[in-house]
């Protein structure tokens, strides 16, 4: 059985974990629109960036350059919330 401090340590990290996601959704609604679709159709669609840029008359390398730059802002500004 767990005890009392591991149930609570377990609350706070799992309260750490939604606070952690609301930022990140909140960041990825925030970057410019052609990186948010590409973000929402690698991640939520789960598509191939073949599929990605077949999508949306890109080439493959253009969708990797695009999540790279997304991920780089996204990177960038959590660690800018969590100074």
């Amino acid at each position: 059985a767990d005890d009392p401090a591991q149930l609570m340590a377990r609350g706070e990290d799992r309260e750490k974990l939604d606070s952690d996601l609301k930022k990140l959704l909140s960041l990825i609604e925030a970057l410019p629109d052609r990186q948010r679709e590409v973000m929402r159709l690698k991640f939520q669609a789960d598509l191939s960036y073949k599929e990605i840029g077949e999508a949306l008359a890109i080439t493959v390398s253009n969708v990797g350059f695009i999540v790279h730059s997304a991920f780089k802002k996204l990177r960038e500004a959590m660690n800018q919330m969590e100074e």
